[in-house]
């Protein structure tokens, strides 16, 4: 683990800041990471798995819940992902949509439709 649970907290937060996505601010953010062994376990049964391991990364999900007054009460979580060998966080979404995460030359962060 390259960063702690508090710096990609910071990040998400910053994220969410220069995207313009509200959060219920009581709640705040929640990360947890992936290691690269879970997900050789979990995906080493796939066909495929050893030509494409290489692939594969450490990340962290953070979650954020959506503001109260939008009524969603815990049924939608908003999410980011972050990588854990440079803390640069590539996607973010919830359950109606995904957007890839880019970062301007004035180093804000921004979306754009996630194409897959």
């Amino acid at each position: 683990m390259n960063y702690t649970e508090k710096q990609i907290d910071t990040i998400a937060l910053q994220v969410m800041k220069d995207i313009d996505w509200p959060y219920n601010i009581k709640k705040g953010p929640s990360s947890f990471e992936t290691t690269i062994e879970e997900q050789y376990e979990k995906y080493k049964k796939i066909d495929g798995f050893e030509e494409n391991k290489h692939k594969i990364f450490a990340f962290w999900v953070t979650s954020f819940e959506f503001p109260e007054e939008e009524g969603w009460n815990g049924r939608n979580m908003m999410f980011i992902l972050t990588r854990d060998d440079n803390g640069e966080p590539y996607e973010v979404g919830h359950r109606q949509s995904k957007f890839k995460i880019l970062k301007n030359e004035d180093g804000k962060y921004y979306t754009e439709p996630l194409k897959r």
